[in-house]
């Protein structure tokens, strides 16, 4: 981390990949760009669900 972090924002940074859809989506999008609807479908989530689930990521900056 090239930034210092408060207790808080760690504690929401692990917070956020506590979640399995949320760390196997962290993971597959380390590998490739996909849309919410592949994302859905590889992680077997419908896609609005697999879009709040972006949303939460993308609101912690991961």
């Amino acid at each position: 981390m090239s930034e210092e972090r408060t207790g808080d924002e760690l504690l929401a940074f692990f917070e956020a990949l506590a979640n399995r859809h949320r760390l196997r989506m962290v993971a597959m999008l380390y590998e490739d760009r996909k849309y919410v609807s592949q994302l859905a479908r590889e992680l077997g989530m419908s896609v609005p669900s697999s879009t709040c689930t972006s949303i939460v990521l993308r609101k912690r900056k991961l």
